[in-house]
């Protein structure tokens, strides 16, 4: 790595925390770490840092929350998080608020840093425009926002990343399972999970359709997935 990628680690656990932060500084990360989630939620507010690994079970602040106030206040750094728990609803939760992948503990370092690598990869791509007009859009990645007739509307990250995979392969039908793979890292998906796609594309559509019944620019492929179908400008 030519410059240093900066991850804010905030775990409870001291040796998870220790050996975490020892093997990602071997690795070439400069890591900084809180014990707690009030002191990592105040590092992660000032948007220093390349990447978030960010325990659930936290004192004072859980993970969950943490994420939440970093996204209310349009803090949008990519957090991964490491949790205990195996549920498939806590995964998604954690996915849904906010975060862009997960890792549930016990983990090898090497799984870890395989995450982190992807992320950062995923982040570091630009084959879109930082704008883009399609149809009456004008859609800024950067700041997740877009004008639809004049008038300014807010775009969450994960319907922005979305929105991007989408005009980045504008040629192809796009399933479920790569929409969770490219655009939450989410590996083996099954049924369950495919639902929470359905869910982000029901939300984006609401904002970039003009009638989200009968879409122009995301259309459903029966038993395939989605289809990009609006006019880039």
């Amino acid at each position: 790595m030519s410059e240093k990628k900066r991850i804010l680690l905030i775990e409870d656990e001291e040796a998870i925390s220790m050996g975490v932060s020892d093997a990602l500084s071997s690795t070439g990360y400069d890591v900084q770490c809180a014990a707690d989630g009030k002191v990592g939620l105040e590092l992660g507010l000032t948007g220093a840092h390349d990447l978030i690994l960010l325990d659930i079970m936290l004192p004072f602040v859980d993970g969950f929350e943490l994420a939440k106030r970093l996204r209310d206040k349009r803090v949008f750094t990519p957090i991964i998080m490491l949790t205990a728990k195996g549920s498939e609803v806590d995964k998604i939760k954690g996915l849904s608020i906010a975060a862009d992948d997960y890792i549930t503990k016990p983990f090898s370092i090497k799984e870890l840093i395989a995450r982190i690598h992807a992320v950062l990869r995923r982040v570091d791509q630009k084959n879109v425009p930082n704008t883009v007009r399609v149809n009456d859009l004008v859609i800024n990645f950067p700041r997740l926002e877009m004008t639809k007739d004049g008038t300014l509307i807010e775009l969450t990250k994960k319907e922005a990343e979305i929105l991007r995979y989408f005009i980045e392969h504008k040629e192809k039908v796009v399933s479920r399972e790569e929409l969770l793979e490219n655009v939450w890292g989410y590996k083996g998906a099954h049924n369950v999970e495919t639902r929470t796609v359905d869910i982000h594309i029901v939300k984006l559509r609401s904002k970039i359709e003009n009638d989200p019944n009968t879409p122009n620019i995301i259309k459903t492929v029966r038993s395939k997935g989605y289809k990009f179908d609006g006019v880039i400008k």
